[in-house]
């Protein structure tokens, strides 16, 4: 039986859109969880276009946001299960 980790993470962003804020909080709880060595990730984000970008749902278009978010899917090519 495997064990599951439930964590939340509170952090200052600095200033941005909402989008910035969600990108960029999910992008530093995949890299956490990474250098715990979890290989199996299950995320839940509130938004639903950062969740469709992160599926490849859509395409993220936003210039200002695309370094965070083309450094989010390198990453997470490194989860066994995500």
């Amino acid at each position: 039986m495997s064990k599951a980790h439930v964590y939340k993470i509170k952090m200052g962003l600095g200033r941005g859109t909402n989008n910035y804020a969600e990108l960029a909080a999910a992008n530093n709880l995949i890299l956490f969880a990474l250098s715990k060595n979890y290989l199996h990730l299950q995320l839940f984000e509130d938004s639903k276009i950062i969740c469709n970008w992160i599926n490849k749902k859509t395409q993220c278009n936003a210039y200002s946001l695309k370094h965070i978010f083309d450094e989010t899917l390198r990453v997470i090519t490194y989860f066994d299960v995500f």
